[in-house]
């Protein structure tokens, strides 16, 4: 974001602090207080400068974030880099997204995130009311696989099976269960530290719950079956842990997704993508509620989700577009490696339940927090 450097002629004893700190939050540097008497006129007319600096450094740039590593440079390469060169729009770019933090912004009334990239567990039911309805006059909500409302889907990627193809011979992974049967394939797991990434419902799957009976979530089952593997178990909080930790053959098989891994893969690591039983996601844009810049955060979407822009995230990572229309553009070379190809058996994945956890999330991560410090 642009700074604008402001004199401001005021005399420190006339003028409340308050009113001296509102034209430092707008113009990021003030300078000056002088102890001669002025009018309050050179103070209006100062901060009325500053205030429209601030507004045009809004309306030329966009904070903008996501999850960090090579998922956040994937979508800079496709996406952000070239909005940039062909409106001059600029980025400030941050990492991770965080619930919370967008829930304490909402609710603060202090808002500094334009553009936000949530999974497919958030911003549904609940916690819509953290999110600017999007602009579908803009957005090609037709196109998209799945929108609603509040949000539009940017990829679609999967969670995976992955394994270091040097702790295995022949006999490699093949389901949930292999990944739970540490007398045939032992060694160190690798799982995310949220259970809200579906670490409750490979176990069960594993356990031998049918996909279709999933929901409501057994919980107790279900960390009864992660005991079993508790002790052999390690915990990612990034994409970028998870990779690292077959990569580095700190871990024989991980729950991972499948464009981390795709990108350790192609930088010569020995892992490998069993694709049985993978679980299909979505990740999607949003606009807080409250952003400073809406309006231009809804035309970025438009130009990210449209078939014209869409596909060339598949260029830097193995995700799909998201657009329908988008899906004959992307690189046939590839199409192989994404969670869109149709050479897979169709019974391969299954689906998660989004409302459930929206109406569960606080409860599952307590009790599963718990159980992680027992």
């Amino acid at each position: 974001m642009h700074q604008a450097t402001t004199f401001v002629r005021a005399t420190c004893q006339s003028y409340p602090a308050f009113m001296l700190q509102a034209a430092n939050t707008a113009a990021h540097t003030v300078i000056g207080c002088f102890t001669k008497r002025r009018t309050s006129l050179y103070l209006l007319l100062g901060t009325l400068l500053l205030l429209a600096s601030s507004a045009q450094a809004q309306a030329d740039s966009l904070v903008f974030t996501s999850w960090g590593g090579a998922y956040q440079e994937a979508q800079t390469s496709a996406w952000l880099e070239p909005y940039s060169a062909e409106t001059g729009v600029t980025f400030i770019q941050d990492s991770p997204t965080d619930y919370a933090q967008i829930i304490a912004m909402v609710e603060s009334g202090f808002v500094t995130w334009d553009v936000v990239n949530i999974e497919n567990d958030f911003g549904i039911g609940s916690s819509e009311q953290y999110f600017e309805p999007l602009d579908y006059s803009i957005i090609p909500r037709d196109e998209v696989i799945f929108a609603d409302d509040y949000r539009v889907a940017a990829i679609l990627y999967a969670t995976v099976i992955g394994y270091n193809t040097e702790a295995f011979d022949d006999n490699v992974p093949q389901s949930w269960a292999d990944f739970f049967d540490l007398e045939n394939f032992p060694g160190t797991r690798s799982l995310p530290r949220s259970p809200s990434r579906y670490t409750l419902e490979i176990a069960l799957i594993a356990d031998g719950v049918p996909a279709e009976e999933l929901y409501p979530l057994d919980v107790e089952r279900a960390l009864a079956k992660l005991d079993s593997i508790k002790d052999v178990a390690i915990w990612w909080d990034t994409g970028a842990q998870a990779a690292q930790h077959m990569a580095d053959g700190e871990a024989v098989m991980g729950m991972i997704w499948n464009g981390r891994i795709q990108t350790a893969i192609d930088e010569g690591a020995p892992l490998a993508i069993q694709w049985n039983q993978h679980i299909p996601l979505a990740d999607f844009l949003t606009v807080p509620r409250g952003a400073p810049n809406r309006e231009q955060a809804m035309e970025f979407i438009a130009y990210a989700v449209s078939a014209a822009h869409n596909y060339r995230i598949a260029n830097h990572i193995s995700y799909a577009p998201s657009n329908t229309e988008a899906f004959e553009q992307v690189n046939p070379d590839i199409a192989e490696t994404l969670p869109s190809f149709t050479g897979r058996p169709e019974l391969a994945g299954f689906f998660v339940d989004d409302l459930w956890w929206d109406s569960n999330r606080e409860a599952i991560i307590e009790s599963f927090n718990a159980w992680l410090l027992n």
